[in-house]
């Protein structure tokens, strides 16, 4: 089973986006070299077999390009960018979720093999852990779609790290976009499609084997994951999940 990357990425994102306070260009710029910096080294140590970089704003990648030249791995990475003309009045879910459609319609890498796992990673957020994640992940029965769901302090299912086949992505994503129009939280909309039985033919696996250790800027508050208080979270739910694995926060 070979392990593709798929990183998300709005550099330009368009005025009025809701919700969004990290707008700057040059700070959301900076945020993808560093992410993809992170994922191009994750390529170099067989994380990942192959990566796609998908950008939506119409921005130039020129920057991004050099970094896969420098790492010397652009045999396997593929760029695809566009300029979205989905209304910026919808949700940031849904404005990656069609980003994610525009992707899989238009990518030779993401199509090559239905076997493949593809990685969805939002291009600013490095998952530190992501190599440990994916390990433990292969040496598990293959399932469908690989998520981290919570229940505490309500039902939801992150976004910035999920794993899918071709099989998956059709059923969960791409005939059920219209869950996610419009001003919703789409981790929670997720979460309850998850736990529905429009999904019973799929093996999904709703809890990874590590939480994911993120670090970088959130772009609904320009928070911080990673900082003090973001560290003292991911260290409690990390012994939680081994000390009482059925209690997901």
């Amino acid at each position: 089973m070979r392990n593709i990357a798929l990183i998300t990425s709005t550099i330009a994102p368009d005025p009025g986006v809701v919700g969004l306070q990290r707008k700057n260009v040059i700070d959301r710029l900076d945020d993808y070299i560093k992410g993809l910096t992170f994922y191009c080294e994750c390529l170099n140590q067989d994380v990942f077999q192959k990566l796609v970089y998908v950008d939506n704003s119409g921005y130039q990648l020129d920057d991004l390009v050099g970094i896969v030249n420098d790492k010397q791995v652009s045999p396997r990475v593929e760029f695809i960018s566009y300029k979205s003309t989905d209304s910026p009045r919808n949700g940031r879910f849904y404005l990656e979720l069609n980003l994610i459609n525009h992707a899989m319609n238009t990518s030779s890498f993401l199509n090559e093999d239905r076997d493949s796992i593809i990685w969805k990673v939002t291009g600013r957020y490095l998952i530190k852990n992501i190599g440990n994640i994916i390990s433990h992940c292969r040496k598990r029965p293959p399932y469908d779609f690989y998520v981290n769901c919570r229940n505490y302090p309500a039902g939801w299912a992150d976004f910035y790290l999920v794993g899918f086949s071709l099989t998956a992505y059709q059923t969960v994503f791409s005939s059920n976009l219209h869950l996610y129009e419009g001003i919703v939280n789409g981790e929670q909309v997720l979460r309850r499609y998850l736990d529905t039985e429009a999904v019973s033919g799929l093996k999904i696996l709703r809890r990874l084997p590590s939480v994911p250790r993120v670090v970088g800027v959130r772009g609904y508050d320009s928070g911080k994951y990673g900082g003090m208080v973001d560290s003292a979270k991911f260290f409690v739910r990390s012994a939680l999940n081994v000390l009482l694995p059925s209690f997901w926060i």
